[in-house]
C-alpha cells in the first residue's frame, strides 16, 4: 500500500483498491405518517411504503416539488439523499339524487377528508311539496338539513326529504261574510274535495264560488286541489234580492 508521502525515485505501478461506499439515505414525511429509519446504502431496489390518516400515499421523489419520482436508490448512486414522500388527501363523494319524485339535475360534490361540508339547500321540486331536508334513501327519514354540515370522512348519496305544501285560500267575499267553517289552507290530499260553505250578505243571495273574478267558468260545487298546486282565490257571486212592497192596492218596486 502506497501512502502517497514516500519518494518515488524509479517506476513503480500503482493499483487501486476500492471498498464498497455507503450513503445515508434520509426520508422526509411532509408531517404524515411514521418516517423510516435513516439507512447507510449504496442500493435500495425497494423503497418503504407509508400510511397516514385521511391520505393517500403517491410515492418518493428526490424534490420537495414533486417533480422527479423516486422509485429506488440504483446501484452506482453516490452521495447523501433526501427522500420527500408525496400525499393526497383522500376524497369522498357526495352524490344528489332526485328520487322518483324529484326533478332537477344536480351534480356531484367532492368532500376532503376531515373538512366538513355545507349540504346544499332545497334544489329539487315535486308538485305539491317541498324539500326540507336530505335523506339517505329515497323517500326515508330526514337525516340531514338543507345547509346542513356533513362531516362523516366517507361518500354518501343524498335524496330529497319532502313535506306537504300548505297553500292558502283567499276569499274575495265583495262586501260578505264567510263561513267560518271554509278551510284557509289546502294541501293535495284534497284532491277529493273541499264541500265550501256559502258566504252571506244582507239583501243578496249567494250565486257560488268562482276562481274567476268576472265569474266567467262553472261555479265550485267542490273546491278540488289539482295541478297546477299554488295559492288559490274564490271570489263570491252574489245577487241582489228584490222586496215588493204592496201599499193602498198597488204595488211598486
Amino acid at each position: 500500500e502506497y501512502d502517497w508521502e514516500t519518494a518515488v525515485n524509479e517506476n513503480i505501478s500503482l493499483y487501486a483498491k476500492w471498498e464498497k461506499g455507503s450513503y445515508k439515505v434520509t426520508f422526509d414525511v411532509n408531517d404524515h405518517g411514521t418516517a423510516p429509519a435513516e439507512l447507510n446504502v449504496g442500493y435500495l431496489p425497494i423503497l418503504p411504503k407509508l400510511k397516514a390518516d385521511g391520505f393517500a400515499f403517491k410515492g418518493w421523489f428526490y424534490d420537495g416539488s414533486f417533480t422527479n419520482p423516486a422509485n429506488q436508490v440504483t446501484k452506482g448512486s453516490y452521495g447523501d439523499i433526501t427522500l420527500y414522500a408525496y400525499w393526497k388527501i383522500k376524497e369522498f363523494v357526495i352524490n344528489y339524487q332526485a328520487g322518483e319524485e324529484g326533478v332537477n339535475n344536480v351534480p356531484p360534490v367532492v368532500k376532503k377528508y376531515g373538512e366538513p361540508i355545507t349540504l346544499l339547500g332545497a334544489v329539487y321540486q315535486r308538485p305539491g311539496y317541498e324539500q326540507d331536508g336530505w335523506s339517505t334513501v329515497d323517500n326515508g327519514e330526514k337525516v340531514y338539513d338543507l345547509n346542513g354540515l356533513y362531516t362523516d370522512n366517507k361518500p354518501v348519496q343524498l335524496f330529497p326529504h319532502w313535506k306537504k305544501v300548505a297553500y292558502t285560500i283567499t276569499y274575495v267575499l265583495n262586501g260578505g261574510v264567510n263561513d267560518a267553517e271554509n278551510p284557509a289552507t289546502y294541501t293535495l290530499d284534497d284532491s277529493t274535495g273541499i264541500t265550501l260553505k256559502n258566504a252571506t250578505r244582507v239583501g243578496y243571495k249567494f250565486e257560488g264560488w268562482y276562481e274567476a273574478e268576472d265569474f266567467s267558468g262553472s261555479k265550485i260545487a267542490k273546491f278540488q286541489a289539482k295541478t297546477p298546486y299554488g295559492n288559490k282565490t274564490l271570489y263570491a257571486k252574489w245577487s241582489q234580492i228584490v222586496v215588493t212592497v204592496k201599499a193602498e192596492g198597488k204595488s211598486c218596486d
